[in-house]
């Protein structure tokens, strides 16, 4: 028996989501499916819904809000790298600024042209890759993420983005903030290593490590990145002049970037971003804290609907 749990972000794109829910939750009415649904108040509270609701028996998990919300339970789902409720699947309703990991499995960016298809969907297996960083405290905290990570300029963005009231949208905020970034951002040295052999080391503009293809509201940074290959895609940036990042910022919205002279593309199973400064870093647009970092990935570890 399918019984859905729904957790609501209720603030995500700047209060919107609260509306679209009481839409989303008419039409649900008049479905004829096992649901509830629960909003979350403060940040965290999304991977304690989903927790209890998994512990309940809801076997279909549904995220109505940011990519934050839906990195908050996919994070509900792994305890030590291990998915501890495989036979539950997640679905997304993006309701939120960036809205990337839709891009990705091409699911519908309005919720409720999405829901119909959500609700008829099967679920596939996925991989997930697992982060090991220093917080904001000093202490090492491990967090699991479904689309994209990255250190460098992307973070600083993303803690550009959520200071505002992101009421420009997606598209707009995160580029404004990504240029505004560009034009005051002070590369940090990142060594980069892959499958515990150096890939390169220096100071670029942005480490990104990808399982999805798109972040940062739209820019397609991973184009070669694919959600069940057992591996991720890391996109190496080399610090250059402002002008020329701001014309790789224009290729990335195309994935074109790829072939730039600047940029550099590596795939792997285990990597590490390692650097003496105090670098940012951020995954599915939450800033989480410092490298060190150690990444990794989860083969098929998770179900999705789409």
């Amino acid at each position: 028996m399918i019984r859905y749990f729904f957790i609501v972000n209720p603030i995500a794109a700047n209060g919107r989501t609260k509306r679209v829910w009481t839409r989303l939750n008419n039409i649900l009415k008049n479905c004829a499916i096992d649901y509830q649904f629960a909003f979350t108040k403060q940040a965290g509270d999304a991977i304690l819904l989903a927790r209890h609701a998994l512990q309940c028996g809801y076997n279909r998990i549904i995220a109505v809000g940011g990519d934050g919300t839906l990195n908050e339970v996919v994070n509900a789902f792994f305890e030590h790298d291990v998915n501890i409720f495989r036979n539950a699947a997640l679905g997304v309703l993006n309701s939120g600024t960036g809205g990337d990991f839709c891009r990705t499995i091409a699911l519908h960016r309005n919720p409720v042209k999405a829901l119909p298809g959500l609700l008829n969907a099967s679920p596939h297996y996925v991989d997930v890759g697992s982060i090991s960083y220093v917080d904001f405290q000093g202490k090492t905290k491990t967090r699991y993420f479904i689309n994209i990570a990255d250190a460098g300029i992307g973070a600083a963005t993303a803690h550009r983005v959520n200071k505002t009231s992101k009421f420009l949208g997606g598209f707009l905020s995160f580029l404004q903030a990504a240029v505004y970034t560009i034009f005051t951002y002070n590369p940090k040295h990142i060594k980069v290593t892959v499958d515990e052999k150096t890939l390169t080391s220096g100071n670029p503009s942005i480490v990104v490590v990808a399982n999805g293809r798109y972040f940062a509201g739209g820019m397609h940074v991973a184009p070669e990145a694919r959600l069940d290959d057992a591996q991720l895609d890391i996109i190496y940036v080399n610090n250059r002049s402002r002008i020329q990042l701001l014309h790789c910022l224009a290729m990335v919205y195309r994935g074109k970037h790829i072939n730039h002279p600047c940029v550099l593309t590596h795939k792997g199973h285990n990597i590490t971003l390692e650097s003496t400064d105090k670098v940012l870093l951020e995954a599915e647009g939450e800033v989480l804290g410092f490298l060190p970092a150690k990444f990794s990935i989860i083969p098929k570890a998770l179900q999705v609907i789409y």
